[in-house]
């Protein structure tokens, strides 16, 4: 397959394969007189990935956002997906290992189902100890948390302020 390649005046080559636009090791980029370093590296043999140079920690990244030029940890940016199951953890415990014991309902301190057939009961057994103490747990979490709450309506009462 022969491959048309020109130059463009910034130096960087740009062609057409298979319909899509190709540019090969292209220049670094310049944002309000800022420079923004692109690094490349090869994974395989000929592949070519580029990655920008974060401008604060100079480690490579994927993404750079223009507010502050600078990378996703650099800004102190997280993943909403690490934050689902924060609030009460044990919760999401429980439900996994429902889930795990199949055909029953997930939410914690529902009835636990018969042993599957085909399951060992050795096996069962554990998972139902292992809801049992992550529910046991759960109500220890859950009882703190009621108390501390019944606490804070006392003293906001007190107040005249609730």
């Amino acid at each position: 397959m022969r491959r048309a390649y020109r130059r463009r005046s910034d130096g960087a080559e740009v062609g057409r394969a298979h319909g899509s636009r190709l540019a090969r090791r292209g220049p670094n980029l310049l944002i309000d007189g800022n420079p923004i370093l692109v690094v490349w590296d090869e994974p395989m043999a000929g592949v070519g990935r580029p990655w920008f140079e974060c401008p604060r920690c100079y480690r490579r990244c994927r993404d750079i956002y223009f507010r502050q030029l600078a990378c996703r940890r650099c800004c102190r940016l997280d993943y909403a997906s690490r934050h689902l199951h924060r609030q009460t953890p044990a919760v999401h415990r429980v439900e996994r290992l429902r889930r795990k014991l199949g055909d029953c309902d997930v939410r914690p301190f529902a009835p636990l189902p018969e042993r599957r057939p085909g399951r060992s009961k050795a096996y069962h057994e554990k998972l139902v100890a292992m809801v049992h103490a992550e529910e046991g747990k759960l109500l220890e979490h859950l009882g703190g948390i009621v108390h501390d709450l019944s606490r804070r309506i006392q003293v906001r009462k007190g107040r005249h302020q609730w």
